[in-house]
Parts: C-alpha cells; sequence; structure tokens
C-alpha cells in the first residue's frame, strides 16, 4: 500500500544547501526514495537554527526543490489550515559539543530549551505530526579519533 508524507523541516544549509545542485538537498533525496518505493512525499521548510525557529510566531515557507510537491501554500493558507503528518527538527550542527540542556554561549537558552519551544508550537497547529530530528553533521572528530568504534556511534 503508498504511503504519502507531508513533511515540514525545521532545517537548515545541511538540510537545503542553496550553493549547491537539487542533488546537495535533503528532500530531493527523500523525494527520489519515495518515488522508487511507490510512494508520495511533499515538503515544504524553513532556514534557520532553533532559537530563531523558537522566536518566530509562525513557522516560514521558504523553501521549494526540483522535483518536490509542496504541501503548504503561505500566501493563501496559515501553518494551521495544511496537515503535515511529519516534521523534521534539525539542531545546527557547531553546537555538537554542548550538553542538551547546557545554554548556548551568550544566552540563558539551551539547544534542549530551544526544541521543546518548536515542538509545543507546533504540536498545537500539527497534532498528528511526527517528530524526527535530523543530525546532519555528527561531530566525531573531535571527541574521537578515527575510525570510531561500534561503542563510540
Amino acid at each position: 500500500m503508498p504511503v504519502e508524507v507531508n513533511q515540514f523541516i525545521y532545517g537548515n544549509s545541511l538540510v537545503n544547501f542553496a550553493g549547491g545542485s537539487a542533488q546537495s538537498n535533503v528532500p530531493y533525496w527523500m523525494n527520489q526514495f519515495s518515488d522508487a518505493a511507490g510512494n508520495t512525499y511533499a515538503a515544504n521548510g524553513g532556514y534557520g537554527f532553533l532559537r530563531q525557529f523558537a522566536d518566530r510566531e509562525e513557522p516560514s515557507n521558504e523553501w521549494g526543490f526540483q522535483g518536490v510537491t509542496g504541501l503548504w501554500d503561505s500566501d493563501v493558507a496559515g501553518f494551521d489550515d495544511v496537515s503535515f503528518d511529519s516534521v523534521l527538527l534539525t539542531p545546527g550542527n557547531f553546537i555538537q559539543g554542548l550538553a542538551p540542556d547546557e545554554p548556548y554561549p551568550g544566552d540563558t537558552r539551551s539547544p534542549l530549551d530551544a526544541s521543546i519551544d518548536v515542538v509545543r508550537e507546533t504540536i498545537a497547529d500539527q497534532p498528528n505530526a511526527q517528530f524526527f530530528v535530523y543530525e546532519g553533521w555528527g561531530d566525531l572528530g573531535s571527541l574521537y579519533g578515527f575510525p570510531v568504534t561500534d561503542s563510540q556511534l
């Protein structure tokens, strides 16, 4: 039975690399995998980092991807007027050394605080969505030697 995924992405340049080709964007590949399996994939998203997402009144619909259908047209509908069944939350790639509850440098909020705010606000508008965290650039180099062992992963 075909699966339909409608995904909103809180992302950064590790999800949508504007300086590359269509193939350098995660939604492009999600759509390719979906098509190959006989499923459908639609995606919208916005660029930023956890604190910026937490501070916005409504998510931004800033992205479109070659070959990927968008579900949300923010010119005619609010975020709560559409139904996303999947939400991808992307933490910044430069905070791997912080504990989840350790405040960002120069701030009183932590990545965990910002994530909770984003999830809480999103659930109010998208109560049936499943949430996924995408770690786009796991930094093992500064913590472990190379190659890493299975237990270090």
